[in-house]
């Protein structure tokens, strides 16, 4: 958790341990995030001390990294220290965050040092120099197009927003009381604090995402856009790497950990949000053709990227929440997420979230049928005619808390103290 003082145990049965074990070297480039990072003591300007994050990154499993674990030079990472030693660490600064003033900043550096840039760059060294190495596993971790969005000039150059598809909005949606992100598009009513809307609200006027006028929205999502494109290309100069070292011998998974509001229900970013466009995102995978595809259009989660891979390589399966990929039978399809003081479960053509955002004492039930109402306007949870798939999305949610106890992992209270002050 990125909130909560919880850091990963050392002693799980980690894809790391567990591939170092089967005769893996593991290589990793870019964001790990596998403990929580001190976003409250980082202040516009600081670069924060980062060595002990890094070695317990490396006591993971690690055998050869490259960190970038923050946006830009947040905290003094391998990144940082690169920048640091151009003579560039004042430029970049702090560029984004609480104490930032904006979100759309310009990118102060060469093209070559953008912090995605770098992380393919070492990725791709990592893989040649891999050569004759032995069994290798890989682990790129791009922080973009995460904000701040602060694709270099030549990447937002090449973007004509005007040809995207347009914003999906809906005129009145956020006049209904309950539904959780009008605190997102109206602003703060009385004490509320930042946990209960999505980043977007720290940079907006009021901090209602209300006031973003088209020409703010224009502006976002072009540089949203050029940074996914810096990140497509990179991960285009990884597979050329592993296709010239590797040839046909090895196996790719792409995902992400989220997505991203980008304009949609006139709001950006992702904490505190569960709607389809920070949920749902790719999940691809590469076997160098030896298999038959998969139906994609099944549902997956990211607990299932750890089982799919030992499979892919044919190794022992390892007990754990998910299931491989590969496997005919995938269950009943129903999905969890969740994340501090939230719970989502989609189960058959249905959504169903619970936000308790105890910091204002509020909680809110939304139901959602993806069929019907794919981008999420009209809130079912409160209806007095459920339907039969509201009825059984409702007993899913609760079998779920109840198989998984989540009822007291998920909405607890925020006091627990981080592993390095233990």
């Amino acid at each position: 958790s990125n909130i909560v003082g919880r850091s990963m145990d050392k002693g799980l049965r980690s894809i790391f341990n567990v591939l170092r074990e089967g005769g893996y070297k593991n290589l990793y480039s870019g964001k790990c995030h596998f403990v929580p990072v001190p976003y409250g003591d980082i202040r516009k300007g600081l670069t924060r001390e980062y060595t002990h994050f890094r070695d317990y990154y490396m006591g993971l499993g690690i055998d050869e990294l490259y960190l970038e674990d923050g946006t830009g030079v947040m905290y003094y990472d391998d990144y940082a220290r690169e920048v640091d030693a151009m003579g560039l660490l004042e430029a970049f600064g702090r560029p984004c965050g609480p104490y930032a003033d904006v979100c759309v900043p310009d990118f102060p550096g060469p093209d070559r040092m953008h912090e995605d840039h770098r992380v393919a760059d070492r990725a791709v060294g990592m893989i040649e120099g891999s050569e004759g190495a032995g069994p290798t596993f890989l682990w790129a971790s791009f922080n973009g197009p995460h904000y701040p969005i602060n694709a270099p000039q030549s990447y937002r150059d090449k973007v004509d927003i005007s040809k995207a598809p347009p914003r999906r909005v809906r005129e009145g949606e956020w006049d209904d009381l309950s539904k959780a992100h009008r605190h997102s598009y109206h602003g703060p009513e009385g004490g509320e604090a930042h946990h209960c809307w999505t980043e977007g609200s720290n940079y907006a006027k009021d901090r209602a995402q209300k006031n973003y006028d088209d020409a703010y929205w224009d502006n976002w999502r072009t540089g949203y856009v050029a940074k996914a494109a810096l990140v497509d290309e990179g991960i285009g100069r990884i597979l050329e790497a592993a296709d010239r070292v590797w040839g046909d011998d090895y196996a790719c998974v792409f995902t992400a950990d989220h997505g991203d509001m980008a304009g949609n229900h006139s709001l950006w970013a992702k904490n505190n949000c569960m709607y389809e466009d920070v949920i749902r995102i790719p999940m691809m995978v590469y076997d160098g053709g030896r298999r038959v595809g998969v139906d994609g259009a099944r549902r997956a989660s990211a607990v299932d990227v750890f089982p799919t891979c030992l499979d892919l390589l044919g190794m022992p399966g390892v007990e754990c929440e998910g299931g491989s990929l590969l496997a005919p039978d995938r269950g009943d399809g129903t999905v969890i997420c969740e994340m501090e003081g939230i719970l989502t479960v989609i189960s058959g053509d249905h959504k169903m979230t619970v936000y308790d955002f105890a910091g204002i004492g509020k909680e809110y039930t939304e139901i959602y049928d993806l069929t019907a109402d794919p981008h999420e306007f009209t809130n079912l949870a409160h209806l007095p005619d459920e339907g039969p798939g509201v009825r059984r999305v409702r007993e899913a949610f609760a079998d779920v808390c109840e198989r998984h106890a989540l009822g007291g992992t998920v909405f607890y209270k925020q006091g627990m103290r981080p592993y390095w002050l233990d």
